[in-house]
């Protein structure tokens, strides 16, 4: 993969945001890493921005920032946090899932938080890959320019979003 072809499968009304904020060579570099690892990536590549796909820039309200994806195989869906309906709940989503119990935002037995990034809040993680079974894999192949660019855009648009770092690796971003 090449650092356009990354690039590309940014969501397109994403990109204005990222292009000038991100130089090539980032996504020169990253790309490059990725084609380096040996283990299996997660999620899969169309889903490594599926955070800006089910969000649009304009529509976000809120942010919730984690560390990485889930790293076992078939919970990681491009949505921090979220793992899909029907999956056994990570310790970390439980938590979240028994407060939203509390207020009925989302359905009980639900596992995947895809209706609050409907509703406007991006669940993004500080870096949107993993390799398969080892959380933080990831966090220094070069992700950070991407996120930091995201949420750049976020901040700069007109109302208020509200940010909430939910973990210590996503607090220091």
């Amino acid at each position: 993969m090449t650092g356009d072809q990354l690039r590309a499968l940014i969501p397109i009304s994403w990109r204005p945001a990222i292009d000038g904020t991100v130089p090539r060579k980032e996504f020169e570099q990253l790309a490059r890493r990725l084609d380096e690892e040996q283990r299996d990536i997660l999620p899969a590549d169309g889903q490594w921005f599926r955070a800006l796909e089910v969000t649009s820039l304009t529509a976000v309200r809120a942010v919730i920032l984690g560390q990485d994806p889930y790293p076992t195989e078939g919970q990681a869906e491009g949505l921090a946090f979220s793992v899909p309906d029907g999956l056994d709940t990570p310790r970390s989503l439980g938590r979240i899932l028994n407060e939203a119990a509390r207020e009925d935002t989302i359905a009980p037995g639900r596992t995947s938080l895809l209706p609050w990034a409907g509703r406007g809040v991006l669940l993004l993680n500080t870096a949107l890959t993993v390799p398969r079974d080892q959380a933080g894999g990831h966090a220094q192949i070069g992700w950070q320019p991407v996120t930091d660019a995201i949420l750049r855009a976020v901040a700069s648009q007109p109302g208020p979003v509200v940010f909430m770092p939910w973990g210590v690796r996503a607090r220091a971003v």
